[in-house]
């Protein structure tokens, strides 16, 4: 899925804050805590203990993710894990501890995304209603993508501040899985519904639609929302047309016998539903096709 990467996003986010303080604004808050780290291990037991004093609440790590260093540049070194609240495991979510290189020493506080759960169901269940009401479709998925990363909680009533905080860029990834014995103009029809349900909303959207059995978002991919029309501000006031669309899903010209085609049951990858590439599909009835 053409999406930032949490890294990448956490690094553009911390150069912004700094650029931010350096001007005397407050782009982060909190004091740095006075910790050294020494490596995985003590990244994660230090993150869990600061996340349960952040939120008033127990923390464990994610069954199936580890904690995994990385060196964005020769001064740094930081560590990216995955956790989940003790009390509401089905809530996984991402952290990143963040040390200098030389005294491994923490250069900024926690970061997390667990405030994405402010905002998973008033930001989700339209897109999801949207597409339970598409007939043609072999299943789907709709959720919050690039999630807030940062220090800060935020209140439910604060949606339109979260989704314009000014480090990331909170929107919906929308997968369309469609049937394998469809053709390409019930594909379209499908695809060209579900945009007319969601278009008005008002929200940034990548949206993606495949062929059921197949990985859609590399070679896979029958249709992808132009770039120009994932944000608001870049769309018309029609979505695309059905003409249009289906000559899209024609040109898309997939090969089933392709090696580069990934095969696919739907499963969702584990770990942080914000930045995973591989979201969990809801297949229905019927699907998907794995033969």
């Amino acid at each position: 899925m053409v999406t930032m990467t949490r890294r990448g996003l956490l690094r553009a986010s911390l150069l912004l804050a700094g650029g931010a303080l350096a001007q005397g604004c407050s782009g982060r808050r909190g004091e740095v805590p006075d910790v050294t780290i020494g490596g995985p291990e003590d990244a994660l037991a230090w993150a869990l203990g600061e996340l349960g004093g952040r939120y008033g609440e127990e923390f464990e790590q994610e069954p199936g993710t580890g904690v995994t260093p990385y060196e964005p540049d020769s001064r740094h070194l930081e560590y990216e894990l995955c956790a989940r609240p003790a009390a509401d495991p089905k809530k996984p979510f991402g952290c990143t501890v963040a040390t200098h290189a030389d005294t491994r020493r923490l250069s900024y506080p926690l970061m997390d995304d667990y405030t994405q759960y402010r905002f998973k169901p008033q930001l989700e269940e339209p897109f999801l209603e949207a597409a339970r009401g598409t007939d043609g479709l072999a299943g789907y998925s709709a959720r919050l993508s690039e999630p807030y990363m940062g220090e800060r909680d935020w209140r439910p009533s604060e949606l339109e501040a979260y989704l314009h905080n000014g480090y990331t860029r909170p929107g919906l990834a929308v997968t369309l899985m469609l049937p394998r014995d469809g053709s390409a103009s019930s594909w379209a029809g499908a695809v060209r519904s579900f945009l007319g349900a969601v278009w008005g909303l008002g929200r940034r959207m990548d949206v993606y639609a495949g062929m059921e059995g197949f990985v859609p978002y590399e070679w896979g991919n029958l249709f992808t929302l132009d770039v120009s029309q994932t944000v608001p501000s870049g769309r018309g006031p029609k979505p695309p047309s059905l003409d249009y669309i289906e000559q899209e899903v024609r040109d898309s010209q997939i090969d089933l016998g392709s090696d580069r085609l990934e095969r696919w049951d739907g499963a969702g990858d584990p770990g942080d539903p914000g930045y995973t590439r591989l979201p969990q599909i809801t297949w229905l009835p019927g699907h998907p096709v794995m033969d």
